[in-house]
């Protein structure tokens, strides 16, 4: 009746409506959602765990004494011609009559979702050459400042990464496949572990290598076109209304023969997608404009205010995505240095630093 009444509601519209039910049969399921998931809403702040869960179970019962499935048989057909995609215990999908580009990234989307806890770790590459000299772009080498942060990120992946609540636990590693970005992550160990996850599709342990370093070009950083290797002092000088133009919309400011932010989010779209599709910890090893986009994505803030989002050097910036909002937790490797970006914010109108 209510899938019934939406579909009334909406058809004014005319607009393609699909409907999406996920069912949850399997025990261990509803417990670890009830668990993880449920209990962190606004209904349950400040109830005692036990009285949360017992309340929760019972809203449960009262649900499935009501509620009918999608295509029922007890709905007589009338679902059958209808767009809909219906989830079992995150595992099995059935889809019915869906069609289209849009539709279809949307059962993408859906069919990498899990309900496993999972963290990510964005970092910066340490401090580069051309931090030192204030330049922006390029394809440079760590300064020895750099280098130091590489080793402090390679200990902080053995305590921190891997570190689970029963020993060792499998991690990712993904860096750019610029110079400084792969430096940095060059002291981090692969050593191999054994791994056996429960109702996983290979039934036997299997050889996991910690912290595989996978390259990606869709994390490179911002292209700076004519730009690049320039600082931005000179950009200024030479390029004055392409520097105005950029202090004016920096979000979609595209450098001459360059890129903007609007074109990194095209091209961090399937990145997204990887990353809600693991369920292991994720070492992310990047840029600053990089790695603004995927912290204001996680932390659901608006796009206009990624560029402008504090990602500093020696710095990990710990994610966790949570029902409602999404924990934050920063480490700081290295000590505070004097300017390590090379940035004078004296020059510039709004907070910059060199990416």
């Amino acid at each position: 009746a209510k899938r019934q009444y939406a579909i009334q509601t909406l058809k004014s519209l005319e607009v393609k409506i699909i409907m999406i039910e996920s069912v949850c049969t399997d025990p261990e399921t509803v417990e670890r959602n009830i668990r993880h998931c449920k209990l962190g809403t606004p209904d349950y702040v400040g109830i005692p765990v036990d009285e949360a869960t017992r309340d929760f179970r019972a809203r449960v019962a009262a649900y499935e004494s009501t509620y009918e499935t999608i295509d029922a048989p007890s709905t007589n057909g009338v679902e059958k011609n209808r767009s809909w995609i219906k989830i079992v215990d995150c595992r099995r999908f059935v889809i019915n009559n869906v069609r289209g580009f849009l539709p279809s990234r949307l059962i993408q989307f859906l069919s990498h979702l899990h309900m496993e806890p999972h963290a990510f770790y964005l970092s910066r590459h340490g401090q580069s050459e051309y931090n030192v000299l204030g330049k922006i772009g390029g394809d440079s080498g760590l300064s020895p400042l750099g280098d130091a942060y590489a080793k402090a990120l390679a200990r902080f992946c053995r305590d921190e990464v891997t570190k689970g609540e029963k020993g060792e636990r499998p991690a990712r590693l993904w860096t750019s496949t610029l110079r400084r970005t792969r430096e940095t992550a060059r002291y981090i160990s692969h050593h191999s572990i054994t791994i056996d996850y429960d109702q996983d599709d290979v039934d036997h342990a299997q050889e996991w290598v910690q912290l595989r370093p996978v390259a990606w070009s869709n994390l490179d950083e911002l292209f700076a076109g004519v730009c690049d290797g320039m600082t931005y002092e000179e950009i200024e000088k030479h390029y004055p209304d392409e520097f105005r133009r950029r202090q004016n919309d920096k979000l979609a400011y595209r450098y001459p023969r360059g890129e903007s932010y609007l074109d990194m989010i095209h091209r961090l779209d399937q990145m997204v997608f990887e990353m809600d599709r693991h369920r292991e910890p994720l070492l992310i090893v990047a840029h600053q404009g990089i790695l603004r986009l995927l912290y204001a994505y996680l932390m659901d803030m608006p796009r206009e205010e990624a560029p402008y989002v504090s990602i500093p050097l020696n710095t990990v910036i710990k994610l966790e995505p949570k029902v409602y909002g999404c924990d934050e937790k920063r480490f700081e490797l290295l000590r505070k240095c004097p300017n390590p970006d090379g940035q004078k914010e004296t020059r510039l109108k709004k907070s910059e630093s060199v990416d």
